[in-house]
């Protein structure tokens, strides 16, 4: 694919792949490097058995859009977790809402959390705040169809309902594969929440095993670092 090689957000992106595979999106401005690059964003298409051309799944719009902040390259791979050039041919089309640069790290305010499930990023006596970014390293774990959590609370309990919940895993129920990076935008995104009727200003993260409410996966143990302003 011919790159975009500005900023954007990745709104939505559907179209037809002419074999199975991997469909995979990378931050870049360049073509990846087979054997080496991770992508972004690794969508499978599985063989239908029909010897058609197979609809690509649609995951961006219900994911929120994908925070590029190189460019966009978009190519079909044979693995998931690293680009694995494919000679098989696609044929998409998508949204993209531009946006002029990004925040750098040295202008931001940053918090670590290892071998965790979850991780304070601000109280509410510090908020409101935005968070900007959120990273999870590689070699960390997690249940197979677990959800990302974003909340307003400073220590969320079972009954507490998320902001936002994103799952870990693809519409093959695939789970994702880290690092995982989710970005927003070079105005972050602004975490409070009222719904309760006390406004709350903290920002937590967490793995949870469900997505209307917080269940904790105690299997999760993953490397977070969050960016905020």
């Amino acid at each position: 694919m011919f790159p975009l090689t500005f900023p954007c957000v990745l709104e939505n992106l559907d179209g037809i792949v002419a074999g199975p595979g991997y469909l995979q999106i990378f931050d870049r401005a360049i073509a990846p490097v087979t054997t080496v690059t991770a992508p972004l964003l690794s969508i499978r298409v599985s063989d239908d058995g029909t010897g058609l051309p197979m609809p690509l799944p649609s995951y961006l719009a219900a994911a929120g859009g994908l925070v590029l902040s190189n460019g966009l390259y978009i190519a079909m791979s044979s693995t998931q977790a690293v680009y694995t050039a494919l000679a098989t041919s696609f044929d998409v089309y998508g949204s993209i809402d531009e946006f002029e640069g990004v925040l750098q790290p040295d202008t931001l305010s940053s918090v670590s959390a290892n071998s965790a499930s979850s991780i304070a990023v601000w109280t509410d006596g510090d908020g409101p705040k935005k968070l900007v970014e959120v990273r999870i390293a590689s070699g960390g774990t997690f249940a197979a169809t677990s959800y990302l959590q974003l909340f307003a609370i400073a220590s969320p309990g079972v009954t507490d309902r998320p902001i936002v919940s994103w799952p870990l895993y693809d519409v093959n129920g695939i789970a994702v594969t880290l690092p995982l990076v989710r970005k927003f935008g070079r105005d972050g995104l602004n975490v409070m929440d009222v719904s309760s009727g006390t406004v709350r200003k903290a920002c937590t993260l967490g793995i949870s095993t469900t997505p209307g409410v917080f269940t904790v996966d105690g299997t999760a143990s993953v490397n977070f670092t969050c960016l905020y302003k």
